[in-house]
């Protein structure tokens, strides 16, 4: 009997390791210009917000790293990176972590690799000492919603300064 190849990945533990900086600057780039086009249809607003280079992100996930070296990290699997994780303190909640970013390639999309994403983020966060935690999330992207709260997150609705996403939040 043949193995199903989603099993067999949602098997295999992922390694995560910070990003090295510059060099994986142009690769978390296009990852979270590829989440936008997924969750908006479109990249404008994150272009806006990094500039027409990506600069000012790569500089924030600069400043992450030296908050601490697991608040930006590569998922890897194997020799390859097949995702991303980047994490933080809520803007307006600083006693409050945040999930900026989860990422994973294309080709590992539903494959049950996105757990292991959430379970690191919420294991930085809770050491970090963070008693809860939010993300943002597109109400157009429904795999990622579902996703969420199979996880535990719970939807609180649109921000009054963001109406194009829902916050979420979950207790660690």
């Amino acid at each position: 009997m043949a193995e199903d190849s989603n099993s067999v990945a949602a098997a295999e533990a992922l390694v995560f390791r910070p990003l090295g900086l510059p060099g994986d600057g142009a690769l978390a780039v296009h990852f979270s210009e590829d989440a936008f086009v997924c969750s908006f249809g479109s990249a404008e607003r994150f272009w806006a917000e990094a500039g027409r280079d990506g600069r000012r992100w790569v500089e924030r996930l600069g400043e992450k790293l030296q908050q601490d070296p697991r608040n930006a990290v590569n998922a890897w699997l194997g020799g390859s990176i097949v995702g991303q994780v980047v994490l933080g303190s809520s803007e307006t909640e600083p006693s409050t972590g945040h999930v900026n970013l989860y990422y994973l390639v294309p080709q590992w999309r539903g494959r049950g690799l996105a757990q292991q994403l959430d379970a690191y983020a919420v294991d930085v966060l809770r050491d970090q000492g963070y008693r809860s935690a939010t993300l943002n999330v597109s109400p157009t992207n429904v795999r990622a919603l579902r996703f969420y709260l199979r996880c535990g997150w719970n939807e609180l609705g649109a921000p009054p300064d963001a109406p194009f996403v829902h916050a979420m939040a979950r207790r660690l």
